[in-house]
Order: C-alpha cells, then sequence, then structure tokens
C-alpha cells in the first residue's frame, strides 16, 4: 500500500475498486486473471465467486495455495501453474516470457514496469487502472505485429 496503491486508503477500498469494475463483466464473458491474486476478506472472496463470468487464473509466484483453494474458496473455473496459450499468437503468463516476434506475450507481475519490446504487455492492475484489459485491445495490438513466418523443424516425407 505504500509504495503503488497509494491512491487507497485502505486494501479494502482497493479490492472494492477492483470488484467494482468486474460489476460490468457477464456471464458470457472469460476473465483470465495473471496471478499475484492476494487474499480477499471471507466477504470480498464470496463477491468474486459469486460473479457469473469465466474465471482461469495463471498462478504468479505470490499465489502460494492450491488450485483447488483458488477454486473452492474463490470460484476459478481453471487454475494453471504455467502459462496459457489463448491462441497461436497470443500467451497469457505470469512473467514476461520469449516469445517469437509475431506473438504477443499477455503478462503481469512487472507492476508499473514496461519492456521495451512492441510484443509484450503488461496488464498489471497498476497499469490498467485497475480495470479489465478487452480481448479487442490486445487483437490491436497484434495487428500492428508481423506475422509470424512458418518454421519447420523437421523435414517429414508428410509435411513435404
Amino acid at each position: 500500500m505504500r509504495f503503488e496503491r497509494t491512491n487507497f486508503s485502505s486494501i479494502k477500498e482497493h479490492n472494492q475498486t477492483i470488484l467494482s469494475y468486474l460489476k460490468g463483466l457477464t456471464k458470457t464473458d472469460r476473465l483470465f486473471f495473471l496471478g499475484d491474486f492476494g487474499e480477499l476478506s471471507d466477504e470480498e472472496a464470496k463477491q468474486f465467486k459469486d460473479f457469473k463470468f469465466y474465471k482461469i487464473m495463471i498462478m504468479g509466484n505470490h499465489d502460494k495455495e492450491s488450485r483447488e483453494y483458488y477454486m473452492e474458496r474463490y470460484g476459478f473455473d481453471e487454475v494453471y501453474y504455467v502459462s496459457y496459450w489463448y491462441s497461436k499468437r497470443i500467451l497469457l503468463s505470469h512473467e514476461p516470457i520469449v516469445v517469437d516476434k509475431g506473438v504477443v506475450n499477455v503478462h503481469g507481475h512487472l507492476h508499473n514496469s514496461y519492456l521495451s519490446l512492441k510484443n509484450y504487455l503488461n496488464v498489471n492492475v497498476f497499469v490498467t487502472e485497475y480495470k479489465p484489459m478487452h480481448l479487442k485491445q490486445i487483437t490491436n495490438l497484434l495487428s500492428a505485429l508481423e506475422k509470424p513466418t512458418r518454421i519447420v523443424f523437421l523435414k517429414e516425407w508428410y509435411a513435404l
């Protein structure tokens, strides 16, 4: 709270701000949470769990509980210890991961810092002003990147 969340008077105000932005999501939406979830009070955990949108979590370095804990307490539908390929050109991860030039790595972890590479997108809550980022913003970034060339690792008879 003292270093990065100075615009909030308490962790409760911080959490309620984030939860209020999530109220705009509908049951057809999917929320990918890219790690370092933290701990919510029982009341906040129930509020988060009661949201009807689909919740997917990629665990971060500060997420110490089991997958089952996050699913039970917070209602995550899926929880992963590793990165998640959303599509062939979008990799979701907690920490930045090396990707090819035609791929976007959407990540958190860096707080209010950025990589100076155009195919990395930090979506930490500090950067997004505590609001969820829409997929359209990510696909707009993709359209600015050159498409990756087809890489053939093996020359198999059926691939010729």
